[in-house]
């Protein structure tokens, strides 16, 4: 779902000639309904508790959190016509991606367990 989220944040932006405020209150949407979707698969997969400092960090830092927020922050600071609010964008992306490949790695590694 983190992967999907980021990915649609890029057709949303390169759509042309769509003023600002559009695009933030199409990324505040975008955050709402991964945050549904996160929370909801949150809640039915079965969290264990792994000794591996990567499945701790990861519990305290979540990466579905995160990007929902950050989408969020990105679309509310261009709804309220901040120039920089696209700059907000690349540390999300970034931060979801490694979040998101640490989630398959983990989820890869307890599968050979």
């Amino acid at each position: 779902m983190i992967f999907a989220a980021l990915l649609l944040v890029g057709p949303l932006r390169s759509i042309p000639v769509q003023p600002e405020w559009v695009l933030g209150i199409e990324l505040v949407v975008l955050a709402v309904f991964v945050a549904i979707a996160l929370i909801t698969l949150d809640h039915l997969a079965e969290q264990s508790d792994s000794p591996r400092p990567v499945a701790r960090t990861l519990k305290a830092v979540n990466p579905s959190t995160l990007t929902a927020g950050g989408v969020a922050v990105a679309g509310v600071l261009m709804l309220c016509g901040v120039r920089w609010a696209d700059f907000v964008l690349v540390p999300v992306i970034c931060a979801a991606m490694i979040g998101g490949l640490a989630i398959a790695w983990l989820l890869l590694i307890k599968l050979t367990d």
